[in-house]
C-alpha cells in the first residue's frame, strides 16, 4: 500500500507532481520547491509509490531525484539494457577521474555525488591510450545520455545530470572500481575484492 488513497485530493496532488518532476528532471529537484519532498509524510507516500514502479527515491548534495532500484537495476543489466560498452565506460571513467575524483582528493571540491565536478579539457581526455576516434564517438554518446556535458563553448567536459541518479550502492561501486584502477595492488584493492565476494552484485551501468 502506498497511502495514496488516504491523502485529500490537495494532497494526493502534491505527490503525483513530484513524482512526475523526479521521473522527467533533468537533474536534481530541490525540495523546498517541492512540498511533497519537504514533508516527511508525503515524503514517504512519494518513496513507496515509487517503489511499486521498482523505483527509488535518491537524496542528493542538491535535492532529490529518482532512480532505478538496485535490484531491479541489476536484472536489466543482466539483460543488457542501459549498459555501456567497455570503450563508453573506459572513456566515462577518464571524465570522472580527472573531473571528479583527482578534485576531491586534492579538496578543491566536496560533497559525495558524481554530477558535481571540475571540467575537464578536452584534450585531457584524449591523452590516453584510448583511440581518439572511439573517445569522438563514446563522448557523443554519453553527451546524448546526459552522462556528460560539455562547457565552454565544447572545449571542455564534466559530469553529466543522469550520474546524480546514482543509488548509494551504485556510487559505492563507482569509487570502488576507481580505486581498484588507480592502485589495483594497493591494500583497499584487496579489501574491496574481498568485500565483493560476499556481498550481493548490483548493476554494472553507471546510468540510471
Amino acid at each position: 500500500m502506498t497511502g495514496l488513497d488516504d491523502l485529500s485530493p490537495d494532497r494526493e496532488l502534491l505527490v503525483l507532481r513530484a513524482i512526475a518532476a523526479l521521473e522527467s528532471a533533468d537533474g536534481t529537484l530541490r525540495d523546498s520547491e517541492f512540498p511533497a519532498l519537504v514533508d516527511p509524510d508525503l515524503r514517504e507516500v512519494v518513496r513507496r509509490c515509487l517503489d511499486e514502479a521498482g523505483r527509488v527515491l535518491v537524496r542528493t548534495d542538491n535535492g532529490y531525484t529518482s532512480a532505478y532500484a538496485d535490484d531491479i537495476a541489476a536484472v536489466l543489466a543482466d539483460e543488457g539494457i542501459g549498459v555501456l560498452n567497455e570503450y563508453e565506460r573506459a572513456v566515462l571513467v577518464l571524465v570522472l577521474l580527472h573531473s571528479v575524483a583527482i578534485p576531491r582528493a586534492k579538496g578543491r571540491i566536496i560533497g559525495s555525488g558524481w554530477a558535481q565536478g571540475e571540467p575537464v579539457p578536452r584534450e585531457q581526455i584524449s591523452r590516453s591510450q584510448v583511440p581518439e576516434t572511439i573517445i569522438r564517438d563514446c563522448l557523443q554518446r554519453l553527451e546524448k545520455r546526459r552522462l556528460i556535458r560539455y562547457v565552454g563553448r565544447g572545449k571542455d567536459v564534466a559530469p553529466g545530470s543522469q550520474l546524480a541518479r546514482l543509488t548509494p550502492a551504485a556510487s559505492e561501486r563507482l569509487w570502488e572500481d576507481l580505486l581498484l584502477l588507480a592502485e589495483p595492488n594497493g591494500v583497499m584493492a584487496g579489501v574491496i575484492r574481498r568485500r565483493r565476494k560476499t556481498r550481493a552484485p548490483i548493476a554494472k551501468d553507471y546510468g540510471a
